[in-house]
């Protein structure tokens, strides 16, 4: 694969080669040669060194608690935006080692192809295009791209998960200088983008979706719910003012 191409991570721990057999078969049978990059497994961490790696108080405030399968899956995506800015990648895909894979995903990291995503992605401003589904997004502002009427929206629904998204070099540093200690979980895109940290897209149709696999996950079996604060009445309020005006503004994806 050409040096031009957007490079593709993907996030495996060293000791599960059944999973990396097959992700790579699955890559490679597209044409695509991945780095995978060796997860962290908190759950092995010692108890002293996990502690040094989280903000407490912060994480209380912000989400609530981690698990220590999130803790490392939040360290392993920081390592590789890290990797990413020390390498001088303009882009990357990462990818979860538990991922099915949109026929054409090559196209989307093919600097030649219509359906490039650097064409869609900032050079200059943090962001990131989350390729697996998002529930809504904005009517207005849309890029279209590509031949098979692929779309890049703002979204409006939450965003989570880290199965698959590309990320630019300034959104990587921009996490990798604000996450750590870590203060919540690697896949919660929303509030990165409500503190300023990068700007979400999301592609559509989509081009990642979790496997069956994705259901015994090795890093988040063990995931609690967020933690929700009570509303206040103005945010309940906002929140019918959002129901009413959300149809006009907004589509489902």
């Amino acid at each position: 694969m050409s040096s031009q191409f957007i490079p593709c991570y993907v996030v495996n721990l060293a000791t599960d080669q059944t999973r990396r057999q097959i992700i790579e078969a699955s890559l490679q049978e597209k044409g695509i040669s991945p780095i995978f990059f060796d997860a962290v497994d908190g759950r092995i961490m010692p108890e002293d060194q996990l502690n040094q790696q989280v903000d407490w108080p912060r994480l209380k405030h912000e989400y609530g608690t981690l698990t220590k399968g999130e803790i490392g899956c939040a360290l392993s995506h920081l390592g590789i935006y890290r990797d990413i800015v020390q390498k001088g990648y303009p882009y990357a895909l990462i990818l979860e080692d538990d991922v099915c894979l949109a026929d054409d995903i090559k196209n989307l990291l093919d600097p030649e192809s219509p359906e490039y995503l650097g064409q869609i992605i900032s050079t200059h401003k943090p962001e990131m295009i989350q390729l697996t589904k998002v529930q809504r997004g904005f009517r207005f502002g849309k890029k279209s791209f590509g031949t098979r009427n692929r779309v890049a929206v703002r979204p409006y629904s939450g965003v989570w998960l880290t199965s698959g998204y590309a990320i630019n070099q300034a959104g990587a540093r921009s996490l990798a200088e604000n996450l750590h200690p870590l203060w919540t979980v690697a896949d919660h895109w929303s509030r990165f983008q409500e503190k300023g940290l990068i700007t979400l897209w999301a592609l559509t149709p989509v081009a990642v979706w979790e496997s069956e696999q994705a259901q015994a996950s090795n890093l988040g079996r063990d995931r609690k719910p967020r933690r929700k604060n009570k509303k206040t009445l103005a945010e309940r309020l906002r929140r019918i003012g959002h129901d009413i005006v959300r149809p006009l503004i907004t589509y489902k994806l």
